[in-house]
């Protein structure tokens, strides 16, 4: 039998050629919507979909779910979701669904879709709710591991080392970049460098963002000698480093230079200073100084390190400049004590085209903020708010910068919590509680900003009174904000209120970071309950300066004079250098004592042996030590002396 030949049905090939041509233009417009954020016309083009009746198209799905996730429209990018038949929900979809959520700031929502997924699976989902990972991370306070550098978000960790069990069932981790990246990345975010190192050593061909992720996890994660080390085996390899290669390992530098300052108190972070220098040279020889990105790590590196007149020839070089460049500089000079030179960068020196953002506003808001530590409130001309002196110069100055802000739209959080701080240190909380009132939704840091104020400006019991709206609002008490209430705790107010924050501050878990164990070591020790004091001070895992300076203080107000010298021994030992204010204990409780001789030695030695300068306070209480001993003529001489400190000009 001779088999009968079919011809090509022309009419249906023209239908599926044009639904074709129809699905492409789709495409092209959802994507266009999505990057405009033009939701009316994304809908025009859902309804038209809908009516030509190719709605369950999963290209068509998972790029609408894309457009309205974009934007911020979610219900309706869920509502799509829904409709798709459930055979018909393939990863495509589930990853647009799950990058919808996390970029509209819903990462537990993401993660929650993600490990309800029941297709089969490929590297993108992976890659999108590691990302909500990462910004879950972002949001999350960290916890100190054992008192260790390392800080740890414990939440976040938890949910990414799930996602990564189940990347490594499938090999993704190892054998797809994009999620061992990722991985890094999200790792880093969460504290734990440790994973995020074997995240990486497990990537069988780490490209350039690898090592970024890496070295800039270092960095950020406060192991610069680390970062360092893994940015010199990168410029090893046969990959080429990027702008952002720079950008990371600047970081390091910035940071190393912060720690310094905190080491030594120098105004020029030398050690920090060579390695960032170094670290130019090599971006200047591979033609990568000139990037706007490098070019304002670099402007805050130099910053960092004391040294402006480095930044502002960065910032000098370049031809064109952006809001980023511009902002770092004027940080730097705020930053570094030079807050009329950060003014007129904000004022008078603006680049065109370049419009502030928040961060150009808080580097303009610290500079006033810098003005009114150093102005003095003028009483006898100054304006007063209520009966309140206030620094005027810097308030005007202060207003001006926050009245623009409110004008440019660029009053989020950060910035107002800033703003409050800078009212308060102008003394003036009537300013600084409107701008709090003027936020609609508030967190621990501004409530915190807002409590320290009061407690600066000598309102403690103001500053205790905010506590129970705080919790109220919704927002539980840090470290932070327990440092602040413990300074309220003074002016006659009794102990239990103290003892009663400290019970908060164990239920809270807080109690072993140093800062709020300092704060209790010095309320316990100032109110006479120095074993108190020092139960606390042993019980703490790491003791700073000030921790020690605040036990020894306790101690010598007793006149226990063996316990002070004992304690200050056991300070040397652990590698602390004495203050002026740990010199004054030791003198105090030899004044205590009747300890002349030891007095002696101890001034005589201050500036050899423990580089502090003998200061008027410390001249004083050698002569109230003289007196106590009857050396009258010894006292007078000593006398002199604290004279010719406070007035230079006196000629004997």
């Amino acid at each position: 039998m001779q088999r009968s030949i079919q011809t090509p049905d022309f009419c249906q090939l023209e239908t599926i050629d044009r639904k074709q041509t129809r699905l492409r233009r789709y495409l092209a417009g959802l994507k266009e919507c999505g990057s405009s954020k033009d939701l009316a016309r994304g809908k025009r083009i859902h309804s038209e979909a809908v009516q030509n009746g190719d709605e369950s198209n999963i290209y068509l799905a998972s790029s609408l779910i894309s457009m309205y996730s974009k934007c911020g429209d979610l219900p309706d990018a869920r509502e799509v979701f829904d409709r798709l038949p459930r055979h018909n929900r393939d990863v495509a979809v589930w990853t647009a669904l799950i990058m919808g959520y996390a970029d509209n700031g819903l990462e537990d929502r993401a993660l929650d879709e993600f490990f309800r997924m029941d297709c089969p699976l490929n590297p993108r989902p992976f890659v999108a709710a590691l990302k909500a990972c990462s910004s879950l991370a972002e949001k999350e306070e960290a916890i100190q591991d054992g008192g260790k550098a390392m800080a740890i978000k414990s939440r976040s960790l938890e949910r990414g080392r799930e996602i990564h069990a189940r990347a490594c069932r499938l090999g993704f981790d190892s054998s797809d970049v994009f999620v061992g990246n990722t991985l890094v990345d999200m790792y880093a975010k969460c504290g734990s460098m440790a994973d995020a190192r074997r995240a990486f050593e497990k990537i069988m061909a780490p490209d350039t963002v690898s090592w970024n992720a890496l070295v800039l996890g270092y960095a950020t994660n406060h192991e610069e000698a680390v970062a360092f080390e893994v940015f010199s085996r990168f410029l090893s390899t046969w990959l080429q480093p990027d702008h952002l290669s720079f950008v990371a390992v600047l970081k390091a530098c910035s940071s190393l230079a912060t720690k310094e300052v905190a080491a030594h108190n120098r105004l020029v972070k030398v050690f920090a200073l060579e390695k960032g220098m170094a670290v130019h040279a090599e971006a200047a020889r591979r033609g990568l100084d000139t990037s706007l990105f490098v070019a304002s790590s670099l402007v805050d590196m130099y910053s960092k390190c004391g040294s402006m007149v480095d930044a502002q020839r960065i910032y000098n070089k370049l031809e064109s400049c952006n809001v980023v460049l511009w902002t770092a500089l004027m940080l730097g000079y705020a930053e570094n004590g030079e807050e009329d030179l950060a003014l007129k960068l904000f004022i008078e020196l603006r680049p065109r085209n370049c419009r502030p953002n928040a961060l150009s506003f808080l580097a303009a808001s610290k500079a006033c903020t810098g003005l009114a530590v150093k102005e003095e409130i003028q009483h006898q001309q100054v304006e007063t708010i209520k009966r309140r002196p206030v620094k005027i110069n810097s308030l005007e100055k202060g207003m001006a910068v926050h009245s623009e802000a409110i004008r440019c739209g660029c009053c989020d959080l950060f910035l107002t919590s800033n703003l409050v701080d800078m009212y308060g240190k102008c003394a003036s909380m009537e300013d600084a509680q409107r701008a709090f009132d003027g936020m609609e939704r508030r967190n621990a840091v501004l409530w915190t900003v807002l409590l320290a104020g009061y407690v600066e400006n000598g309102e403690g019991e103001k500053a205790r009174e905010l506590f129970a709206p705080m919790r109220r609002d919704g927002c539980h008490p840090n470290s932070a904000s327990f440092v602040a209430a413990l300074g309220a705790c003074r002016d006659g107010v009794s102990i239990e209120t103290g003892r009663a924050f400290h019970a908060d501050i164990c239920r809270s878990g807080v109690e072993c970071e140093t800062q709020v164990g300092s704060k209790l070591v010095d309320l316990y020790s100032k109110s006479g309950m120095v074993s108190k004091a020092h139960e606390v001070f042993d019980s703490l895992p790491e003791r700073n300066l000030v921790t020690w300076t605040s036990l020894l203080a306790g101690y010598s107000r007793e006149g226990r004079t063996r316990e002070v010298f004992h304690l200050f021994g056991g300070m040397l030992d652990e590698g602390l250098q004495a203050d002026r204010v740990t010199m004054l204990c030791l003198l105090t409780a030899c004044s205590h004592a009747g300890l002349v001789e030891r007095g002696r030695e101890l001034l005589k030695s201050m500036s050899s042996r423990y580089g502090v300068s003998p200061g008027v306070e410390h001249c004083e209480c050698m002569a109230d030590l003289l007196e106590r001993a009857n050396e009258a003529e010894a006292a007078r001489e000593m006398r002199k002396m604290v004279a010719r400190k406070e007035n230079p000009t006196i000629i004997n």
